[in-house]
C-alpha cells in the first residue's frame, strides 16, 4: 500500500458500510423522503482522478494555497495531521500519511481500520458550513463497496442541535438528535449516488441555516447525492461546530484514504 511518510497514530475497532448522513441520537425513526428512492448512480466517480492528474501535470499551485481564507485546509503533504489542532481518537489501528495513492502529490492520509479519526472544534455562530474532502475506499478497483457493516468517514456536529454524518448504510442520508424529552429523533433520505471502490471522489457535506433550522446536503464529484433537506428537529443553536474525518465503524481490514480537506465556515 505504499511507503509511510509520517508518524503513526494508534487506532481501532470494527466498521462497516452503506451510505447516509446523520444527526446524533437513536430510535424514533421515520422516513421523510418517501419510499420511491431514485436509483443510485456512480457514473462520474472517477472524474476527480483525471482532473487531479491534469493539475499535477500542469505544475499547479498547491491545493491549500488556492483557498487562503478557509477555516481549515489540509493536503496531508507535510507533518503530523494531529499537529493541526485535531484531537486523535483511536483504538488498535493507525493513521498514516502515505505517498502510494494521492490526489495532490506527494502524500495523502490513510486510516487503517476503525474506530480511528481526527476531530477538531470551531467556535459557533456560523450560518454556513462546508466540509469537503477527497476519499478513496480500499478494495477491488471499480467494484461496489464490499462491506456488510457500515462506514462513517465524515461528521459535522452543531452543539445543541444535530450530528450530520456521511455514512454508507442502505444508501441513505439520516439526521438524528436527542430530544428534550429524552427520546431520539431520526429522519432518513435516499442517496442518489454511491461510492466506487478504488477511486478518489470528492465529497462535500454542507450544513446551513434555513429559516431557523439546519438544512443539510451532500455532493459527490460536484453532483448532488442528496439535495438539501431540512429535518424537523435540527434547530439552529449557533453552537460550536465539531468536524471529524476517519473511520467510525466497519471492517477491521478496511483502509480509507483522504486528501485535500477543506473546511469553510461563514
Amino acid at each position: 500500500m505504499g511507503r509511510h511518510a509520517h508518524a503513526q497514530i494508534v487506532a481501532g475497532t470494527a466498521l462497516g458500510i452503506a451510505v447516509a448522513l446523520t444527526v446524533a441520537s437513536a430510535c424514533k425513526s421515520y422516513d421523510e423522503a418517501g419510499s420511491d428512492a431514485p436509483d443510485a448512480s456512480t457514473d462520474s466517480a472517477g472524474d476527480t482522478n483525471a482532473e487531479a492528474a491534469d493539475v499535477a501535470d500542469a505544475g499547479a499551485t498547491k491545493f491549500c494555497e488556492r483557498s487562503p481564507d478557509a477555516a481549515l485546509c489540509l493536503d496531508f503533504d507535510e507533518g503530523d495531521p494531529a499537529g493541526t489542532g485535531f484531537a486523535t481518537r483511536s483504538g488498535n489501528y493507525a493513521i498514516d500519511t502515505d505517498s502510494g495513492l494521492v490526489v495532490s502529490p506527494p502524500a495523502s492520509l490513510v486510516v487503517h481500520g476503525p474506530p480511528t479519526r481526527l476531530e477538531r472544534v470551531f467556535p459557533g455562530g456560523v450560518k454556513d458550513i462546508t466540509l469537503g474532502v477527497q476519499m478513496r475506499f480500499g478494495g477491488v478497483d471499480g467494484g461496489a463497496p464490499p462491506f456488510s457493516n457500515f462506514v462513517i468517514p465524515l461528521e459535522i456536529i452543531v452543539e445543541g442541535s444535530c450530528v450530520f454524518r456521511v455514512q454508507f448504510i442502505d444508501n441513505r442520508l439520516t439526521a438524528e438528535r436527542a430530544l428534550a424529552d429524552g427520546g431520539p429523533y431520526q429522519a432518513s433520505y435516499p442517496l442518489v449516488r454511491v461510492p466506487v471502490i478504488g477511486i478518489f471522489s470528492r465529497y462535500e457535506l454542507h450544513v446551513r441555516v434555513v429559516n431557523g433550522k439546519l438544512g443539510v446536503s451532500l455532493s459527490m464529484d460536484g453532483k448532488s447525492a442528496v439535495d438539501e433537506v431540512v429535518p424537523d428537529d435540527c434547530p439552529n443553536t449557533d453552537g460550536d461546530v465539531r468536524v471529524a474525518v476517519g473511520l467510525f465503524y466497519g471492517p477491521a481490514d478496511l483502509d480509507v484514504r483522504f486528501d485535500d480537506l477543506l473546511l469553510e465556515l461563514r
